[in-house]
Formats: C-alpha cells, structure tokens, sequence
C-alpha cells in the first residue's frame, strides 16, 4: 500500500494538535485557578460550619450533664 502523502508532509497533523492542545491548555489556566480557588473556599466555609456545630453539640452536652466551664 503506498502512503498518499507527499514527502515532508508527515507528521504535519501531529504538530499542529500538539500546538491547538498547548494553546487551550495556557488560555484555561486562569479559569482552572479561579475554579480551585473557589473549590478550595466553599471546602473551608464547610469545615468551619462543621467545627462549630461540634463546638455547640459539646456546649449542649456540658449543659445538659451538669459539668462545670472551663
């Protein structure tokens, strides 16, 4: 089976895949950021909530059984 391609043009479609791919990869970087970074906002506001509901669960229970304040 003979190759259609004329000398010099293989690995043409590669180069040019490869250089689209590096292009989008540098344009979404600041979107990736600003996503991680409000990801990584919304997980710490939920660990917050989380370590306050403890602390009062814990508040309740020292009321409720009598023991004394720290």
């Amino acid at each position: 089976m003979q190759s259609r391609l004329r000398p010099g043009e293989a690995g043409g479609l590669l180069i040019i895949l490869m250089i689209g791919v590096a292009v989008v990869s540098i344009a979404w970087a600041p979107r990736w950021q600003t996503w991680g970074s409000t990801w990584r906002r919304d997980q710490e506001e939920e660990l917050i909530f989380r370590g306050n509901q403890y602390a009062d669960a814990l508040l309740a229970y020292r009321k409720e059984h009598g023991a004394s304040s720290p």
